[in-house]
């Protein structure tokens, strides 16, 4: 007999099963719609690829909003409706979180800085500009308590020469970028942190472990590892510039070794350099592993 239990509640979350029935479950976690579910979804009113990857930016991968009219009035009051319930039941109550508004706070924060490189103290320094007096500790605390809940993804940055963890500074992803949008609307001028935000989550869906790279005092977006592959990965909104260009394919050139290197941007059939690929993301959501081999 196989048994399944699914779900985030305020009163077991996947850590507190690691110690109640140890050894005896597997845990299969299960990600808001790619991009490919997403059009699969929206069955005959599908359009054109790059259209339905709009609408996913613009909407996400909840899948209850495909019962929905999809109009930003319509999803967006729902997607709140869902965030409330889960930073209420899986956050506050559970934790016992005493300054509500201090958590919604920092949830606001980080969801508007989504690709921004952050830290506890950076964090906490803003909060208590704002007058939500805080620490640097408890900062660490609440955004904790929403990756326990599946609100987020915290991300460690790493050096690749000398493989040790750089201290104190990260990136956060939402489980679901739609949840930003619910708070603060839709605003394609964080479009570069969106683009980051999916490509992200992609990763996760296809079982990579991934993580921030530095190398040299330069920024890799994103190394994936899988088994025994590896891949880099830069994200960019459009290579529409020499300097951007430059920026995006010199960190991946510095890497010294000959695993997959990707430029994802909304460009087509820009030429490859020094066997680097550029890839237009839509394309590559639909279909990482043809990139990637």
């Amino acid at each position: 007999m196989d048994i399944y239990i699914s779900g985030s509640n305020a009163g077991m979350l996947t850590s507190d099963l690691t110690s109640k029935i140890s050894g005896r479950y597997i845990e299969l976690r299960v990600y808001p719609l790619g991009l490919e579910e997403f059009i699969q979804f929206r069955g005959d009113e599908a359009g054109l690829l790059e259209e339905e990857f709009w609408q996913y930016l613009k909407y996400g991968g909840m899948p209850g909003i495909h019962s929905m009219d999809l109009t930003a009035e319509v999803v967006y009051q729902y997607l709140k409706s869902v965030l409330d319930t889960v930073i209420l039941n899986d956050v506050i109550i559970r934790n016992s979180v005493r300054n509500a508004a201090l958590l919604e706070s920092l949830l606001n924060f980080l969801s508007d800085n989504i690709g921004s490189l952050n830290s506890g103290k950076r964090i906490s320094d803003h909060l208590n500009s704002l007058g939500r007096k805080t620490t640097v500790s408890t900062v660490i605390d609440y955004i904790q308590y929403l990756v326990n809940a599946f609100a987020l993804h915290n991300v460690k940055r790493f050096d690749l020469r000398e493989k040790r963890q750089l201290a104190y500074t990260g990136k956060v992803y939402l489980n679901d970028l739609s949840f930003r949008h619910a708070i603060f609307g839709y605003r394609e001028g964080a479009i570069s942190g969106f683009l980051e935000n999916i490509v992200y989550m992609e990763l996760l869906r296809r079982g990579y472990s991934v993580y921030i790279g530095n190398i040299a005092d330069k920024e890799v977006d994103f190394v994936a590892e899988k088994g025994e592959l590896t891949v880099y990965l830069q994200v960019a909104y459009l290579l529409a510039s020499a300097e951007t260009m430059e920026r995006e394919f010199s960190c991946l050139e510095a890497i010294p070794d000959n695993y997959p290197k990707l430029v994802l941007s909304m460009d087509r059939n820009i030429p490859s350099r020094k066997g680097i690929k550029q890839v237009h993301i839509p394309e590559f959501l639909l279909n990482p592993e043809k990139y990637l081999l």
